[in-house]
């Protein structure tokens, strides 16, 4: 349940992110959009509830351990901790934003729109001080993990609006002329900053294979393989679609987008509630917990816990595979217009031959 609270909490912000930049967008710069208000609403309490639940389980901890009250544990937690302190000023900026659009109602106002925005970075600066990195980082883990957050909100909360709020067939071209450039620069900060994370976060990453941490790791990388197969048609493949056909509707396709950034987003969730190895080298990380099985599942634990990468039969048969399912989402994309669930499939099984792939190609 934990799991599918943490991808909520993150599609709450896609969408409050989303809806908030899109409201700001001329008209003539995109399709129409209609959000209702209460779906920002609910987002912004969404969030406010669903991220106390980490809090919770800290709250939920000490209560047992000390035989105290949750009142008692709970102020002490909310009052003292980095991630109490990070709570309260969401919730702060999640009662601002529902206040402001509760006043606003259904009718358009470019001021609130873009005072709820600036609560909505608000938000997304207390989730990342509440995030691991700025806990044991202190402000370079804060600014890392608060722009790659951000990056990833502006591009898939944009996506996931348009995709499913859209109500007409107008001024698409006009849209993808500026966001596919916007996409472009959210996937290269998102790339980067990323790799930052990695840095501090996971220092031995294939090490950090044998355990479940690295592995959920692995399999939300090798999700984003399909999810930046889809952007790239999107983003660039789209342009002649729109040159043979004006009409052309891209709904379909950016939907499809969309889920495949929800699943990469499940990944997320997973690893946001698991305890990353920045701290124990994987050696000793092992020596406290179990293995990861999926790791075991291919492989046995190396004697020295240095995991190596090599080349054999079955690894480049199957990236020779995932090659040609690569080839085959492109050329599906290009021929056929209603195709985009077979390409969500085939992304799924890209992904599942690739890590298939990589775990084979273990030493």
């Amino acid at each position: 349940m934990i799991y599918v609270t943490e991808t909520l909490l993150y599609v709450c912000f896609c969408i409050l992110t989303g809806g908030q930049i899109l409201s700001l967008v001329p008209e003539d710069k995109r399709p129409t959009i209609e959000i209702p208000n209460w779906l920002i609403i609910v987002c912004a309490a969404g969030i406010a509830l669903l991220s106390f639940a980490p809090v919770f389980k800290i709250i939920d901890f000490f209560a047992k351990d000390f035989g105290e009250s949750y009142w008692v544990i709970g102020k002490g937690v909310l009052l003292d901790f980095k991630m109490g302190h990070a709570w309260l000023y969401t919730l702060f900026f999640s009662c601002a934003l529902i206040f402001i659009r509760v006043l606003r109602g259904s009718k358009k106002d470019p001021f609130v729109d873009i005072l709820g925005l600036i609560f909505t970075l608000g938000l997304i600066g207390a989730f990342g001080w509440a995030s691991h990195c700025a806990s044991n980082f202190a402000i370079k883990g804060f600014i890392t993990h608060s722009t790659h957050f951000l990056a990833v909100s502006v591009w898939i909360g944009i996506l996931l609006v348009a995709a499913w709020f859209s109500k007409d067939q107008q001024h698409w071209q006009a849209f993808f002329k500026w966001f596919s450039p916007v996409a472009l620069v959210c996937v290269s900060i998102t790339v980067v900053a990323g790799l930052i994370l990695m840095k501090f976060i996971v220092p031995e990453y294939l090490n950090s294979w044998m355990i479940t941490y690295g592995q959920t790791l692995l399999i939300k990388h090798v999700l984003i393989i399909p999810l930046l197969v889809i952007a790239f048609m999107n983003g660039f493949l789209t342009k002649r679609k729109f040159v043979s056909n004006p009409n052309y509707d891209p709904k379909p396709w950016i939907r499809a987008e969309s889920i495949m950034a929800i699943l990469v987003l499940s990944a997320t969730s997973v690893m946001g509630q698991q305890n990353p190895p920045h701290e124990l080298s994987i050696e000793n990380t092992i020596k406290l917990t179990q293995p990861s099985s999926l790791f075991t599942l291919f492989n046995q634990l190396p004697a020295d816990f240095m995991v190596k990468i090599g080349v054999n039969l079955w690894s480049v048969v199957l990236l020779l595979l995932a090659a040609l399912l690569i080839f085959t989402m492109l050329f599906v994309f290009v021929k056929r217009q209603k195709a985009s669930m077979a390409v969500i499939c085939m992304g799924l099984i890209l992904a599942v031959v690739t890590y298939v792939a990589v775990m084979v190609s273990v030493i």
